[in-house]
């Protein structure tokens, strides 16, 4: 990131990153964070570049007005904010594909992820339906309408959800509740 902040990627390299920017929103976070952070150093550089025009008043510090050490600070700097900010945030797959049944019994269970892909089974067959996710107490979380065909619903929710238990439940269009299904989102 620090590379391409400063423009020092060429050919492939710099193609395979834009292109991966591109689909990681996680990459493009941390790119929006370098690139403010060498705006904030530059502005700050300039700065001193400013008072570095003005007598000394402490001369043992003169050596980091050098600019290949103020450079190397700045960078060193830039890689440091990086590597706390991609340590700190949780790993989460981008899609979560699950196939839920409406048996009782145990639950399947997905990592949490920023999109579900669920296939419901045991559908009723084919039509329009109201889908509703709602986590253990009962509250909705997402809700949308989706097609039945004869092998089941497909339903694709852009929302990631936090850990815990959670029901699917598949609506007719008069309201009443044909199928429950559930899942559970591992930490």
């Amino acid at each position: 990131m620090e590379a391409y902040v400063l423009g020092q990627l060429r050919g492939s390299e710099l193609a395979d990153l834009e292109e991966h920017l591109i689909v990681c929103s996680d990459c493009r976070d941390r790119l929006d964070e370098a690139e403010n952070f060498a705006a904030g150093m530059t502005e700050a550089l300039a700065a001193k570049k400013q008072v570095a025009e003005q007598p000394s008043q402490l001369p043992w510090l003169d050596w980091l007005r050098q600019p290949v050490v103020s450079t190397a600070l700045a960078l060193a700097a830039v890689v440091a904010i990086v590597a706390i900010v991609s340590t700190s945030r949780p790993k989460m797959t981008p899609v979560t594909t699950l196939t839920l049944t409406a048996n009782r019994g145990g639950m399947p269970i997905a990592a949490r992820s920023r999109e579900l892909d669920l296939n419901l089974k045991d559908s009723p067959g084919e039509g329009t339906f109201r889908i509703e996710i709602v986590n253990g107490a009962g509250q909705a979380v997402w809700s949308g309408l989706a097609q039945g065909t004869a092998s089941g619903i497909q339903v694709k929710t852009q929302r990631e959800l936090q850990p815990g238990d959670y029901f699917v439940r598949l609506h007719a269009g008069s309201g009443e509740v044909l199928h429950e299904y559930g899942f559970r989102i591992k930490p």
